[in-house]
């Protein structure tokens, strides 16, 4: 099985993980044609199981407005839930965060 198969069952199956790479891929568009809409809708199923990375990749996707409406206060709720559980990236870019 390839392993963008297998990654996209793992995702498919609730796997916050897969969830995040396949993101990720469809974010850059790495092996996959990019999609930033695609991309946002991977990282959303990764903050139902409350994984740090799936809500940090989230919480910026929300705050950049890639793949839909950009909302600094959503993202940043995400951010913030993602720094609580302990992810350092979140953490580094809630202190560069800027409120309008």
């Amino acid at each position: 099985m390839p392993e963008s198969t297998w990654l996209r069952k793992k995702a498919a199956d609730g796997g916050a993980v897969a969830s995040v790479a396949l993101g990720k891929y469809y974010r850059v568009g790495s092996g996959i044609k990019e999609n930033k809409y695609a991309s946002r809708s991977w990282y959303q199923r990764a903050t139902k199981n409350k994984d740090p990375n799936g809500q940090h990749a989230y919480g910026m996707s929300i705050i950049k407005g890639e793949g839909g409406m950009r909302d600094i206060a959503v993202g940043a709720t995400y951010l913030a839930d993602a720094c609580a559980n302990g992810n350092p990236l979140a953490t580094e870019a809630w202190s560069k965060l800027e409120f309008e």
